[in-house]
């Protein structure tokens, strides 16, 4: 019998390619998508998923956002990717997932996604 599992995150953050040294890790939103002039913002989120210790276990997954505020009309696709480096959420900036450590795959982590 199969069982299901609900993961909330243990840690998340927006970072902003206009404020590259900024940190969002306490807001209680997460913003994403581009902004007026090309300004883009990623959403970093870490989930606790070690009791998962057979990946076979895991036969699918839902991913829910709830959109809080719409900027315009138009659709624009969004991207999820697994990060191949962690973040420090009280830290994480557009230039460093870590206070000191850089993002690898460069500045706003988009790199470092596996897709």
């Amino acid at each position: 019998m199969a069982t299901s599992s609900t993961i909330y995150p243990e840690a998340d953050s927006f970072i902003r390619s206009d404020s590259t040294t900024g940190n969002w890790g306490s807001q209680t939103v997460l913003r994403v998508g581009e902004y007026s002039g090309g300004n883009r913002r990623h959403a970093v989120i870490r989930f606790d998923v070690s009791s998962f210790t057979n990946p076979t276990d895991i036969v699918s997954a839902n991913f829910t956002l709830t959109e809080q505020t719409s900027y315009g009309s138009v659709t624009r696709p969004m991207i999820l990717a697994r990060l191949d480096q962690d973040f420090v959420e009280s830290t994480v900036t557009w230039d460093e997932s870590a206070t000191g450590v850089s993002w690898t795959g460069g500045a706003g982590g988009a790199s470092n996604g596996q897709y």
